[in-house]
């Protein structure tokens, strides 16, 4: 069965052996000069945006193929408020314009994209190979078909508007996730970084390499669509008793 097919049915295969503690909305934090605080249905169309523009202009396999800005913004509205419901993402708001900062997007490993319903499938077209490309990765190293529901945490997306880079919001997004994991029973957490940018802000949070893809070495259907991109996607693993 291909990876990419396995995203795409992931709604109907997600184990169940395992559930995790009754999720309840934990506290807003004040930190420095910004609030960190759960993604909320309400803030799902603001953080979609900045979610747009962060992925257009920073993620590197944009630069081979980068999805229409009004599609993709569709698509994020939806994966934002599926995320909103999980109790896991958290954004970082500014306390003097009280605008959103920065974001980390975190399900449990055993739920893929896919499985934010039937209104965002249409638009995982756009991110085909990435997907496969980040599902063989991790399962060279892990094996998400087998982990239990709530034990491991997978952070999808972080990202930190321009204007509010060199301040450590990304590791307070990080550091504030983790601990709300933990406190929901989640054992391990892990990041698939694709750049070393990111590598690096995981790695001072605490992760280390666990595996490596480059870009150059990925093919789907004997098609090496990254051909030439520079780097690769780092497979970045914590365990969360150490949070």
């Amino acid at each position: 069965m291909s990876t990419y097919f396995r995203a795409w049915q992931a709604l109907w295969m997600i184990p169940a052996m395992r559930s995790p503690r009754p999720l309840a909305d934990p506290a807003p934090r004040q930190v420095a000069g910004w609030c960190l605080a759960p993604l909320t249905e309400s803030e799902a169309d603001e953080t979609a945006r900045i979610y747009r523009d962060v992925f257009l202009a920073d993620e590197p396999t944009s630069q081979v193929r980068a999805p229409d800005p009004a599609r993709f913004l569709t698509y994020a509205g939806h994966y934002t408020r599926f995320l909103a419901g999980k109790h896991l993402s958290f954004v970082a708001r500014d306390r003097e314009s009280h605008e959103i900062a920065g974001f980390i997007f975190c399900s449990d490993i055993t739920e893929t994209p896919g499985s934010a319903g039937d209104r965002g499938m249409p638009h995982l077209e756009d991110f085909r190979e990435v997907m496969c490309m980040i599902q063989e990765l991790e399962d060279r190293y892990i094996n998400p078909s087998e982990t239990l529901r709530g034990t491991v945490l997978h952070i999808f997306q972080i990202g930190v508007g321009r204007k509010y880079r060199g301040r450590g919001i990304a590791r307070d997004l990080i550091r504030r996730a983790l601990a709300n994991a933990r406190d929901q029973g989640f054992r391990q957490a892990l990041a698939d970084c694709t750049g070393l940018a990111s590598r690096r802000t995981f790695e001072q949070s605490g992760f280390h390499e666990a595996g490596f893809f480059s870009y150059e070495q990925f093919s789907l259907d004997s098609d090496r669509f990254f051909a030439g991109l520079d780097g690769g996607i780092f497979l970045m693993v914590r365990d969360l008793e150490e949070a």
